[in-house]
Parts: C-alpha cells; sequence; structure tokens
C-alpha cells in the first residue's frame, strides 16, 4: 500500500468520525481538496469504495467499518510509541499564559494543566477564566499563548482548530414546570415562552446570543430577564428559577445532576464548536499542538 501515508490515514479517521469533508477539513486545518484526494488515493489503494455518498454527506460502508476497525489500533500504536519517544527528551519550561471561555477554564483547561505541571516542574503556567471576546483579544495581544473558546469568529492573525463539536440545547432545572410535561408527547417547545429566559449576551467575535437566528425557526420568543458570560453562573441560576437557556450540551452533560434537556422539534439546528487559538507566529510551538491534542481526546 505505497500511497497510503499516515497522514491520509489521519485524514481518514476524521471524515469517518465527522462524516463531512468539510468539518473534517476544519477540524484539521487541512483543504477539503487535499481530504478528498487522500480519500480517493486510499480508495483507489483498496479497489473499493470506503464510503457511500449522498449530496454532501459520505457514510462509512461495511468495508469502509472494516478498514477503520484495523487502522484505528495502529495509530493509536504509533501515537503512543510517539509520545513515549518524545516525551523522554522533551521537556517543557518556561511560562506558559492560557485563557478560555469560563466553563472551558475551570472544567477542562485547569485540568490539563494541573496534568502537565505534574511532569514538567520547571514550566510555569496561568490560566484566565474569561469572557470569550475578551479571551481572543488577549491572545491577540500577546497576553495569552493560548485560548480556547465556544465558537470564535475566525482572525487573520490567528490559527484556529476545532476540538469538538456539538449542539445547544434548551436547559431547565429539573425541578422546573416543564420538567414534567416534557415527557409527554404532546409537549411543544414553545411552551417555554411562558417562562423568563437566561442568554448569552451578544458581543463581537463569538457566534451565538439572544438573536439565535433558530428561535425564529422553532416559534421561540425569550423574554430574557438575564444576560450572561459564565455558563457555570448561569447553571447556579437556572437551578434555583423557572428560567430556560440554550446552552452547549457539554454544558449540560456537566450539570446533568440538576438540569435536563428539553426535547427539540427535528428543524432543531443550533451546532457550536469548541475551537483553540493562538498567533500564527506561535504556530511551531510544540506545547500548543500538544494542548490541542489532549483536549480533542478530553473533550470527546
Amino acid at each position: 500500500m505505497t500511497n497510503i501515508t499516515l497522514d491520509r490515514l489521519r485524514y481518514f479517521m476524521e471524515v469517518s468520525k465527522l462524516e463531512h469533508v468539510g468539518l473534517a477539513s476544519r477540524s484539521l486545518g487541512i483543504s477539503a481538496s487535499a481530504i478528498s484526494a487522500a480519500i480517493a488515493s486510499i480508495e483507489e489503494e483498496c479497489q473499493c469504495a470506503l464510503f457511500d455518498r449522498s449530496n454532501k454527506r459520505i457514510h462509512l460502508n461495511e468495508k469502509g467499518k472494516l478498514f477503520r476497525e484495523r487502522v484505528e489500533p495502529i495509530l493509536e500504536q504509533i501515537a503512543a510509541l510517539t509520545h513515549q519517544i518524545s516525551s523522554d527528551q522533551t521537556i517543557f519550561r518556561g511560562f506558559l499564559s492560557v485563557g478560555g471561555s469560563h466553563f472551558l477554564a475551570v472544567h477542562y483547561l485547569q485540568n490539563l494543566l494541573d496534568e502537565i505541571q505534574t511532569k514538567n516542574a520547571d514550566l510555569r503556567a496561568e490560566n484566565s477564566p474569561l469572557r470569550t471576546t475578551q479571551v481572543i483579544q488577549d491572545v491577540l495581544d500577546g497576553f495569552l499563548d493560548y485560548g480556547v473558546c465556544f465558537s470564535p469568529h475566525g482572525h487573520p492573525q490567528l490559527e484556529m482548530t476545532t476540538l469538538h463539536t456539538g449542539t445547544l440545547k434548551i436547559a431547565v432545572s429539573k425541578n422546573h414546570p416543564l420538567a414534567k410535561a416534557a415527557k409527554k408527547d404532546d409537549f411543544k417547545l414553545a411552551q417555554i415562552n411562558r417562562f423568563p429566559a437566561f442568554t448569552h449576551k451578544f458581543a463581537p467575535g463569538i457566534d451565538y446570543c439572544e438573536n439565535h437566528p433558530i428561535f425564529e425557526t422553532v416559534g421561540i420568543k425569550p423574554k430574557i430577564s438575564q444576560y450572561f458570560h459564565s455558563d457555570d453562573l448561569c447553571v447556579q441560576s437556572l437551578i434555583r428559577s423557572e428560567a430556560w437557556a440554550m446552552i452547549p450540551d457539554i454544558v449540560v452533560k456537566q450539570y446533568s445532576r440538576d438540569l435536563i434537556a428539553l426535547p427539540l422539534p427535528r428543524q432543531w439546528k443550533a451546532p457550536y464548536e469548541i475551537c483553540s487559538i493562538y498567533r500564527k507566529a506561535l504556530k511551531d510551538r510544540p506545547l500548543l499542538h500538544f494542548l490541542d491534542e489532549r483536549l480533542k481526546k478530553t473533550l470527546c
């Protein structure tokens, strides 16, 4: 299999996971045409199609599933070997300044920093929970080496990598009057219009806010009573009130003991991304790529 390189196998794995060449392109930071060419090269080498294609979506067929089943452990072994070899030679030193949207900085970045510093005693680090817009600005201004945000806009001076994709959900407390109603077959999401809403404050540089287009699509008219920048603070208020909020599914999962996600109609489309950002001048810094890889695995 002379044409099947490790990079092409990695492209295949990402496409097989996301079932979309465009999303894989954004996730890997590689052009869609390069990914399509890599898939075509693998299929030519295997002398069979590995995906069934329909419109812009592609799905693994039976041969593709078998190929992925065999390829995945190979890549994992190579990654483990590479890390073992490099970890004996590469020691992270100096100072690292990171920041993230409040929820991500608290629940993900801090755990990762603690893990890294246990193995790298000479690495000093700082973690700043911030508004998404402030994370972006501080990375641009050089106050932060690395940032992690919910759905940031792109910027020509920044490298941006998609670490995770998910869906925004409508969440309420488990004690909310709609918690029981949501279990019935005749539940309509528009019933939340009777209750106050907490919503993410609009700010330049982020994709979702109080005027999300999905609201009009599904007949939601938010009666906004509170704005928030921190998902954690929003959740604490949700638990104590009869309000609702549209928050990332990853946040709902974190607080699954206290929150439920209401059933959503079929036409619901409210995606979000978790992305890392850093200045292009730092793109060759190994530690930043290490952070990307560790966060990708943690967020999956």
